[in-house]
Protein backbone atom coordinates (compact mmCIF):
# COMPACT_ATOMS: atom_id res chain seq x y z
CA UNK A 1 0.00 0.00 0.00
CA UNK A 2 2.87 2.38 0.69
CA UNK A 3 5.02 1.13 -2.19
CA UNK A 4 3.35 3.33 -4.82
CA UNK A 5 3.82 6.65 -3.05
CA UNK A 6 7.33 5.67 -2.00
CA UNK A 7 8.26 4.90 -5.61
CA UNK A 8 6.73 8.18 -6.79
CA UNK A 9 8.72 10.15 -4.24
CA UNK A 10 11.89 8.33 -5.32
CA UNK A 11 11.27 9.12 -8.99
CA UNK A 12 10.80 12.81 -8.20
CA UNK A 13 13.65 13.03 -5.70
CA UNK A 14 16.36 11.47 -7.85
CA UNK A 15 16.50 14.15 -10.62
CA UNK A 16 16.36 16.89 -8.00
CA UNK A 17 19.36 15.42 -6.18
CA UNK A 18 21.29 14.96 -9.42
CA UNK A 19 20.75 18.59 -10.40
CA UNK A 20 21.63 19.80 -6.93
CA UNK A 21 24.89 17.82 -6.97
CA UNK A 22 26.19 19.09 -10.32
CA UNK A 23 27.04 22.61 -9.18
CA UNK A 24 29.14 21.70 -6.13
CA UNK A 25 30.84 19.00 -8.18
CA UNK A 26 31.91 21.50 -10.82
CA UNK A 27 33.22 23.85 -8.12
CA UNK A 28 35.19 21.07 -6.42
CA UNK A 29 36.69 19.94 -9.74
CA UNK A 30 38.65 23.18 -10.15
CA UNK A 31 42.39 22.45 -9.91
CA UNK A 32 43.20 24.75 -6.98
CA UNK A 33 40.31 23.58 -4.86
CA UNK A 34 40.97 19.99 -5.78
CA UNK A 35 44.61 20.24 -4.64
CA UNK A 36 43.56 21.84 -1.36
CA UNK A 37 40.92 19.18 -0.75
CA UNK A 38 43.34 16.35 -1.53
CA UNK A 39 46.01 17.86 0.71
CA UNK A 40 43.55 18.24 3.61
CA UNK A 41 42.13 14.72 3.27
CA UNK A 42 45.64 13.30 2.94
CA UNK A 43 46.77 14.94 6.17
CA UNK A 44 43.58 13.79 7.86
CA UNK A 45 44.24 10.20 6.78
CA UNK A 46 47.79 10.39 8.10
CA UNK A 47 46.58 11.83 11.42
CA UNK A 48 44.01 9.06 11.82
CA UNK A 49 46.63 6.43 10.99
CA UNK A 50 49.08 7.86 13.53
CA UNK A 51 46.32 8.01 16.13
CA UNK A 52 45.40 4.37 15.52
CA UNK A 53 49.05 3.28 15.60
CA UNK A 54 49.77 5.03 18.89
CA UNK A 55 46.57 3.80 20.56
CA UNK A 56 47.69 0.17 20.49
Amino acid sequence: MLGGPDSAVGVVRRPVLVRAATRPRSLLARPARRRRRERATGWLSIAVGVGVATAR
